[in-house]
């Protein structure tokens, strides 16, 4: 197995921030919901699996977990792809992943900001490591 070359190591390492990221998400959707801790949030579970928008015909629950897998697709089509065009790219002047670094800076600088404001903790600590190993990448790879 060839290793990382030492150009664009950085680049590489924010994509694997992303894949275990959305692994963690896709564990995490799978183990399920946690018990209701009180009567409040056990009505608001039967809720979220009970009632139906009439609008879209989905209950909150299934566009919820609709949105966790799409959380994790998106995050390993990100990083795949960046991977797909570093592989692609590695050997040749670094004017298109330093720009591709800089693109990815600011989506996970937006997702992290988004994180803070209306996630948990998980998503928000790996898209901040996201950003910051992309950002050295812009700056300091190729």
């Amino acid at each position: 197995m060839q290793r990382t070359p030492r150009r664009w190591r950085w680049l590489v390492a924010g994509c694997v921030v992303l894949i275990l990221m959305g692994a963690t998400h896709l564990a995490a959707h799978f183990a399920g919901l946690p018990t209701p801790r009180d009567s409040d949030e056990a009505t608001l579970l039967r809720l979220m699996r009970e009632y139906h928008d009439p609008d879209h015909g989905r209950t909150t629950l299934e566009i919820l977990q609709g949105f966790s897998l799409f959380f994790t697709a998106a995050s390993w089509t990100i990083a795949a792809l960046t991977l797909v065009l570093w592989r692609s790219l590695r050997d040749q002047p670094g004017a298109v992943l330093r720009r591709t670094a800089l693109v990815l800076v600011g989506a996970c600088a937006a997702f992290t900001v988004t994180s803070i404001v209306y996630w948990i903790w998980p998503p928000t600590a790996f898209l901040g490591v996201a950003t910051a190993f992309f950002a050295i990448s812009a700056f300091r790879d190729g």
